[in-house]
């Protein structure tokens, strides 16, 4: 199952049971969303351990947060405590955003790509090894892929890209032959490409975009690497 589609179907259904409970008088469903919506945050830091490679450090600070905003929703923090809370915490992201380095992918194993982001921001460079395809999704967040260094088989690959509410970037060597195909829904796909040889192997990238936007871009002034050779 789709890990991203998921998770938007786990809140549909979570906020379905609510309102559903809310109608029989179960319990009043808004208050009951104010008080735990911070759950939903908790389970996005969650998320990212699910990619490959899991992304902990984004993992452990997304988790802290909503568990942050969980216990004050909760009332388990001092009434005073935001007045101090807030502006430190917002200096703090401020500095994260400034200094930090973006997290780059290491070499890959089998050289397939399994990549998920929820909330943030990651480059990745694939190195030169037989590129298998994969997927990679992002949520509210943007991914850089680069994949001017790899490999290509004879057969070629599939790669899958899901932009729900932000963005994918590919960068393409010269001298593959890519075909796209996709779907969007208030987003769309850029496809600036340059068409390679006839007997080049083949990328075949599928798109899904909602709300988001996938860019695909060569870089002439790179060259594909040859594929290895049969044995």
């Amino acid at each position: 199952m789709d890990r991203d589609r998921a998770w938007w179907g786990l809140l549909l259904i979570a906020a379905g049971v609510v309102f559903l409970a809310d109608r029989l008088g179960w319990l009043d469903a808004w208050a009951t969303i104010a008080a735990w919506w911070p759950l939903a945050v908790v389970l996005a830091g969650a998320l990212r351990l699910t990619s490959r490679p899991p992304d902990v450090r984004g993992a452990i600070v997304v988790g802290s947060i909503g568990l942050l905003l969980l216990a004050w929703r909760q009332g388990l923090l001092p009434d005073d405590l935001w007045a101090y809370a807030v502006p430190v915490a917002l200096i703090a992201v401020g500095a994260w955003l400034v200094f930090r380095r973006r997290p780059v992918a290491p070499p890959l194993e089998g050289g397939d790509l399994d990549i998920s982001v929820v909330l943030g921001a990651r480059e990745l460079r694939v190195p030169a090894a037989p590129f298998a395809g994969g997927r990679v999704s992002v949520t509210l967040g943007g991914v850089e892929l680069d994949l001017r260094d790899a490999v290509l088989g004879l057969e070629g690959a599939d790669l899958h890209l899901q932009a729900t509410l932000g963005g994918i970037e590919v960068t393409l060597p010269a001298g593959w032959q890519v075909e796209v195909t996709g779907s969007s829904l208030l987003g769309g796909t850029e496809d600036r490409t340059l068409p390679g040889p006839p007997e080049a192997p083949i990328l075949r990238i599928h798109t899904e975009s909602t709300l988001g936007g996938v860019e695909l871009t060569t870089d002439p002034r790179t060259s594909a690497t040859p594929p290895p050779p049969l044995r």
